[in-house]
C-alpha cells in the first residue's frame, strides 16, 4: 500500500486513510512523517474495538515540481499498540493519555507494530489515486500480537 498525491504547484492535496481495528481490544495509534512536507488530521488516537478511523493526510502546497511523478522517498509511518483503558489500570486513562504515552514508549520497550506507507506524487492528469496492487475497497487493518 502506498499514500499518492497529485502534484500541483502551490496547491495542496489531500488523501484518506481508513484504519480497522478488527481485534477485541482497543489500539493507540500514533503517526509520523516530515512536518515540514505533511500533516494528518488526526495524527494520533484510540480505536475502540472492532471499529475504523480516518486520518486524513496533507501534502504542504510545494513550491517546485519534482522532475518525476516518482521522485520521492517519504514514507508515512503508522505506528500502534494494544492498550488497556481501565481506570484501574495505570497505563492509560483517557485517549490523551493513550497517544502521550504512545510517543514516549522507550526505545525497546514492547512495542508497537509499525506500517510504513511509501508516499508517491502522480501527474495531477494521471489516475486513480489508490494504488493500483490494492483495490479503493481495501484498507489498512491494525494488527497486534
Amino acid at each position: 500500500m502506498e499514500l499518492r498525491f497529485p502534484i500541483s504547484l502551490h496547491k495542496e492535496a489531500s488523501c484518506v486513510l481508513q484504519l480497522t481495528n478488527r481485534t477485541d481490544d482497543t489500539i493507540a495509534f500514533s503517526t509520523k512523517a516530515s512536518r515540514d512536507k505533511y500533516y494528518a488530521q488526526p495524527e494520533e488516537g484510540i480505536l475502540p474495538p472492532c471499529s475504523r478511523r480516518y486520518i486524513v493526510v496533507t501534502m504542504r502546497a510545494p513550491e517546485i515540481a519534482p522532475a518525476t511523478a516518482t521522485q520521492c522517498n517519504d514514507v508515512f509511518l503508522v505506528q500502534s499498540r494494544r492498550v488497556s483503558v481501565s481506570k484501574d489500570d495505570d497505563l492509560v486513562v483517557t485517549p490523551d493519555d493513550i497517544a502521550e504515552r504512545l510517543r514516549k514508549l522507550p526505545i525497546g520497550e514492547v512495542v508497537v507494530e509499525e506500517a510504513r506507507l511509501p508516499i508517491v506524487y502522480v501527474p495531477l492528469r494521471a489516475s486513480p489515486l489508490v494504488s493500483p496492487s490494492r483495490p479503493p475497497s481495501d484498507d489498512f487493518p491494525i494488527r497486534t500480537a
